[in-house]
């Protein structure tokens, strides 16, 4: 199973810059990731990603690992922003690695 998921999270809690005994919660990270690949050739990345300036977001990724060393990218900073009428903070990324030859 070790091989199939993989689980990952963080928190980054910055100080204030004019105190540091302050914690500045609206700077503050969180982010919980999971990669799952049910299958060699495939990987699902996605998680929660919290940040006290622009609430919650849910990054998520495919890609599909063909050949030696190709793979095709698919992934996005937040699915949520594509589906509801919130602040666009997200992006989208297709990459490509290995196709010329």
């Amino acid at each position: 199973l070790s091989n199939k998921v993989i689980l990952h999270g963080e928190l980054l809690t910055p100080f204030n810059r004019d105190n540091l005994t302050y914690i500045d919660p609206e700077a503050t990270v969180f982010h919980a990731t999971a990669t799952v690949s049910p299958i060699r050739m495939l990987r699902i990345n996605s998680g929660a990603y919290y940040n006290g300036r622009y609430g919650w977001r849910m990054p998520l990724g495919i890609s599909f690992g063909f050949r030696r060393n190709s793979l095709i990218s698919i992934s996005t900073t937040d699915i949520l922003t594509f589906f509801t009428n919130r602040s666009p903070l997200a992006s989208l990324s297709i990459s490509t690695i290995g196709l010329g030859g």
